[in-house]
């Protein structure tokens, strides 16, 4: 049994790869920040706002952690936050219990979706210049999500490349 991990910067499309994986090869799917949500009774943005980026980290690795714990032995695709991999032992424990996927893409695609789309993003609550703070965020990151096990590029995702990395992490064929 595998458990899969998908990383990226915001609004780079983790949680709809992970539901589309999930359906397609036989996963259950789990997206980190509604585990969150439902374990807390309040919204992302609202335990920034209320508590504060190092509150949510803790409470994110404790979910990450119950999540992992939970599902041992258990095929999982979970759709992390875009700064989940940065935190704590966070990449250490996904490494150790499974297989982490890296999606990448060009900032500048990610900064359309930001500035279009309805989603709250705490990172970027305050954060004037939508394309200068990607910058940073991904320059603080980047070292770890370099330690993936597979990478793929956004606009390179097709059926055929998620195949072979589910067949890489799983030692299954699909």
């Amino acid at each position: 049994m595998s458990m899969i991990f998908i990383i990226g910067m915001p609004a780079v499309g983790k949680s709809y790869l992970a539901k589309q994986l999930g359906k397609n090869f036989g996963f259950r799917c789990i997206d980190l920040d509604e585990y969150i949500e439902t374990k807390t009774g309040n919204k992302i943005d609202e335990i920034f706002m209320k508590y504060g980026e190092g509150y949510f980290r803790e409470v994110e690795t404790t979910c990450l952690s119950a999540i992992v714990k939970d599902n041992m032995g258990s095929d999982i695709i979970v759709a992390c936050g875009g700064g989940t991999p940065v935190y704590g032992t966070n990449m250490q424990l996904m490494k150790e219990h499974g297989c982490v996927v890296y999606i990448e893409a060009e900032l500048a695609v990610l900064a359309e979706r930001i500035n279009n789309d309805d989603i709250i993003r705490p990172m970027f609550l305050n954060a004037g210049d939508v394309m200068a703070r990607l910058h940073q965020l991904y320059l603080e990151r980047k070292p770890y999500y370099e330690l993936a096990d597979q990478k793929i590029g956004m606009n390179d995702i097709s059926i055929n490349k998620l195949e072979k990395i589910i067949t890489i992490c799983t030692g299954k064929q699909y």
